[in-house]
């Protein structure tokens, strides 16, 4: 092999891997599930090796072929750790950090580079964390963390990123981490103000004045979403005090024609430069506009994938002095270096079961917590790793004991409940499959089968003047099913469901209280009336079979 190739999972549509390319890495391999973004990576570089399919499927790629290359990267699935993925963790069927890895334990890579969002650096998965730190040092590596802001790399948008970076032992000491640019990033206006007026629109210079700022993180780039926008309610305000449109994406800026004080959408063109990318790197993305923006919305930023890919070769290279104590977990202090949950720790060391108060008694100096912190804790803890209880110890009350089990992650497990939950939604790596006991035919209905689903409505007025949004009351809607694992609420207005509905069905739009939309039949009691109830079901008709077997909005 070459002194410097990488091996990548979930390579996406190519940002870690173009970045990585620049920071003067070699592909052997890229692995990727998504069909269009594979075509993206082949079109873009056709002398790279691209696998497409599970990268978890042995028979897809074996790993211990890349035996001794320079780097394994990976932008692992990220949902497992957002709050609109529920933050399920290791019980996430993408869930795929802690198998990334356990591959450095067949592949002894000389480092490891993954990089995921903010969630992960949350005090919810600290003990995942810990996991990731221990486990990489037991393989001979040295790990470390840290959230990067894709401004500070010359990104227009903020895009915080973990990153984790681990190196053997032997080239450790010469990494560091990237220092920021100091220059600050351009604003929205600056970056796509040629673009915005490319085909005459003469309110694109107001319009650049005022988009002043940096953009909000691009998302939205989700199969759970039947079109693409920019992101929930949330971010779509962010976005119109930008005066940017968030509602969708365009195919084209506006013409000579637009009003002057029109609000824009922005086109893929346009948010693929605010993910960082260069006109004359002359990278193209496959596929329609959805799914090219999917591709788009997904990325790692190419110039931050650069800048910790240029620190990592550098280590391999051993350039520049060696640090002789090498600290790569810089948030840490001398007194609990390398400790993200200090309650896990105590928990590993031992086999018996510890009560609360117990586990903050032993707790070092440094890291010291109250009972209350400490079952805190725990119940983080309890969601990525099995935790067993024992009935109250003694009479001061102090409640149960604890004591630590199995990781509950994938970690190339072959009777791991990963893979059938995987095959079960692999459509949109999203949807989970209906609860038994309502996958009974419905007599006379025409459908297969019917969903309940809760439907909340919040308080905001609808928005003015929208069609779609007649005969209910409120602004907000959030579709939840208690019932099926892994189906996040989210917030939608109505204009934005009858877009994700029209993305499978054009042309239709949600009625007051019953309407049929070909392949899907909704029905919604009350008349979107607090509170109220919305099924969604699949139509039977053939025509219909390519459709996911339950759209869940």
């Amino acid at each position: 092999m070459a002194d410097l190739e990488v091996v990548e999972i979930c390579a996406g549509a190519g940002g870690q891997a173009l970045g990585l390319e620049r920071a003067g890495f070699e592909h052997a391999l890229a692995v990727e599930l998504d069909t269009a973004a594979c075509a993206t990576l082949r079109a873009n570089r056709p002398a790279w090796k691209v696998a497409e399919g599970d990268v978890a499927d042995p028979a897809l790629w074996r790993p211990s072929d890349y035996r001794g290359v320079a780097l394994l990267a990976g932008g692992v699935p990220c949902p497992p750790f957002t709050v609109a993925g529920r933050q399920l963790g290791a019980t996430d069927e993408r869930d795929l950090f802690a198998w990334a890895v356990e591959l450095c334990g067949i592949i002894r890579p000389r480092a490891l580079l993954l990089e995921n969002v903010r969630g992960l650096s949350t005090s919810r998965f600290s003990a995942y964390r810990q996991h990731v730190l221990d486990r990489l040092r037991d393989l001979g590596y040295v790990p470390g963390w840290r959230l990067l802001n894709a401004c500070d790399y010359g990104v227009p948008q903020l895009r915080p990123r973990t990153v984790l970076v681990a190196l053997q032992r032997a080239d450790a000491p010469w990494f560091r981490w990237p220092t920021p640019s100091p220059r600050p990033p351009a604003t929205v206006g600056e970056t796509l103000g040629d673009l915005m007026a490319a085909r005459g629109w003469h309110g694109a210079a107001a319009w650049a004045r005022r988009a002043d700022r940096i953009a909000p993180t691009i998302v939205g780039g989700s199969k759970k979403h039947g079109g693409a926008d920019l992101g929930p309610t949330r971010a779509k305000r962010a976005w119109a005090q930008l005066g940017v449109d968030g509602i969708g994406i365009a195919d084209a800026a506006p013409g000579p024609d637009a009003d002057p004080a029109l609000t824009p959408r922005l086109t893929c063109e346009m948010v693929i430069r605010l993910q960082g990318w260069q006109d004359e790197w002359g990278w193209t993305f496959s596929g329609r506009k959805t799914a090219r923006y999917r591709q788009i919305g997904n990325v790692f930023p190419p110039p931050v994938a650069e800048a910790v890919g240029t620190a990592i070769r550098r280590a391999l290279e051993h350039a520049g002095p060696p640090e002789p104590t090498c600290e790569m977990d810089p948030e840490m202090d001398t007194a609990t270096a390398h400790v993200h949950d200090p309650v896990f720790r105590v928990l590993r060391a031992r086999e018996d079961f510890l009560t609360a108060r117990q586990i903050a008694a032993l707790l070092p100096l440094g890291a010291r917590l109250s009972r209350a912190a400490v079952l805190e804790h725990l119940r983080h803890l309890s969601g990525d790793f099995e935790l067993e209880t024992a009935p109250e110890m003694d009479s001061d009350g102090d409640g149960p004991a604890y004591r630590l089990g199995s990781f509950r992650a994938f970690l190339g497990q072959q009777d791991h409940a990963r893979h059938q939950r995987f095959a079960a939604s692999r459509a949109t790596v999203s949807l989970r499959p209906a609860c038994p006991d309502r996958d009974a035919p419905t007599a006379g209905a025409g459908v297969r089968s019917r969903l309940a689903v809760a439907l909340h409505v919040a308080d905001e007025g609808p928005p003015a003047g929208r069609a779609e949004a007649q005969g209910r009351q409120g602004g907000i809607l959030a579709v939840t099913h208690p019932d099926i694992t892994g189906i996040e609420p989210r917030d939608f207005d109505a204009v934005s469901i009858c877009r994700a509905i029209g993305a499978f069905l054009p042309g239709n739009v949600i009625g007051r209280n019953s309407t049929h939309l070909g392949a899907l039949h909704i029905q919604s009691t009350g008349g979107f009336k607090r509170p109220s109830e919305i099924l969604l079901a699949p139509c039977l008709e053939a025509r219909h079979e390519h459709l996911p077997r339950f759209l869940i909005i």
